[in-house]
């Protein structure tokens, strides 16, 4: 039997925090690390690719649909929530990536749902 290589494990303190970026020691060495929410990131690029046909808001992870926030024919703005789906033991509110009128809602509160699967579909 082989033994697996471990690395060791390193210190790492964190110095300070500002605008999304945190500076941080590692075994002495000070280090810059943006911090991005995946989320605000797909918002963006959504943004600037201009609404272009239905929009899908699709379940992160597999879980199970808490809350059911729009109907068909609600009217959303970006970044509104639409859904919150319980994964791991947290929810999740998943947001609209753009503005614009709930065309159908694929689920309703307390249905399991798998990764990928449509929730609400967006004009």
């Amino acid at each position: 039997m082989v033994a697996a290589h471990r690395r060791p494990l390193v210190p790492v303190d964190v110095i300070a925090a500002r605008d999304g970026v945190v500076d941080v020691d590692v075994a002495g060495t000070p280090i810059a690390v943006t911090l991005t929410d995946p989320r605000l990131t797909k918002l963006s690029v959504a943004a600037r690719r201009g609404a272009a046909g239905p929009d899908v808001v699709r379940a992160p992870m597999p879980g199970k649909v808490v809350k059911v926030l729009v109907k068909a024919g609600d009217r959303v703005a970006a970044g509104q929530g639409v859904v919150v789906v319980e994964a791991m033991k947290m929810e999740n509110e998943l947001l609209a990536s753009r503005a614009g009128a709930v065309l159908a809602v694929h689920v309703a509160e307390g249905r399991a749902v798998d990764a990928q699967e449509a929730l609400v579909t967006l004009e």
